[in-house]
């Protein structure tokens, strides 16, 4: 398999692709009658599999915190607020996203009969294109492992978060999805990126954080080359 190549330009982010991914979550929630639910992995059932939206019967505001830190990164702190209102006819939600702020604001257009929560696939989306950036590959590349790790992610961890000032109950997958890639000669630097994605049924919209980081592979105590968290902190009416 070839990488292939990437304007590593700015303004060449697919954001297009946000919009398509967004809707594919909301398409793989209800899988065809003849696909058996066993197909699925575990991580795809929670990620892809599950209407996230369904308990929130209000207009609201889900407001997520991203920190962006590391030795070969620029730091930077931003929200993404995903504002959820509906039901639509076909008793799904309409979604609306602020991606960012000032300069690093993206639009990203309203979509409507969503029942997934998108900001996971804004996630990973806009951490493909950072390792395609940073690599000089292609983004489409790095997506493929991601979704090829996440097809056989079997295992979850459940863990404990604090949510609204209690502890609850949250799901935890981990991947590795360069570790043993054929290609990570030609991008070692980042073939030991990790991703956390936490979920929780407890909190509005499920997703409380998901989590790309990758080491340093010459020194373990050193700080991560890329480290990038996106973060639930709160939700709000309308």
């Amino acid at each position: 398999m070839q990488l292939t190549a990437l304007d590593t330009r700015h303004d060449d982010v697919p954001w297009r692709w946000l919009l398509i991914f967004a809707l594919v979550v909301s398409m793989l929630i209800s899988p065809p009658p003849i696909c058996a639910a066993e197909e699925f992995s575990a991580a795809d059932r929670l990620l892809f599999g599950t209407d996230h939206l369904a308990d929130i019967s209000e207009p609201t505001t889900l407001h997520y915190l991203f920190q962006r830190r590391g030795s070969q990164a620029e730091p930077f702190e931003d929200r993404i607020d995903i504002k959820i209102s509906g039901p639509t006819e076909a008793g799904a939600k309409r979604v609306q996203i602020g991606y960012f702020s000032g300069d690093r604001r993206r639009q990203v257009p309203p979509m409507e009969n969503v029942r997934g929560n998108p900001v996971v696939m804004l996630f990973l989306q806009r951490d493909v294109n950072e390792l395609g950036r940073l690599t000089g590959g292609g983004w489409r590349y790095f997506q493929k492992r991601v979704r090829l790790a996440l097809a056989k992610a079997e295992e979850t961890e459940t863990i404990s978060v604090s949510w609204n000032g209690r502890v609850v109950e949250a799901q935890r997958i981990t991947l590795t999805p360069f570790l043993n890639d054929p290609n990570r000669e030609r991008f070692a630097d980042y073939a030991g990126r990790t991703y956390m994605l936490v979920l929780s049924s407890e909190v509005p919209g499920h997703f409380f954080q998901l989590q790309s980081s990758t080491p340093d592979r010459n020194d373990a105590n050193a700080e991560p080359l890329l480290e990038e968290v996106l973060t639930l902190v709160s939700d709000s009416p309308g």
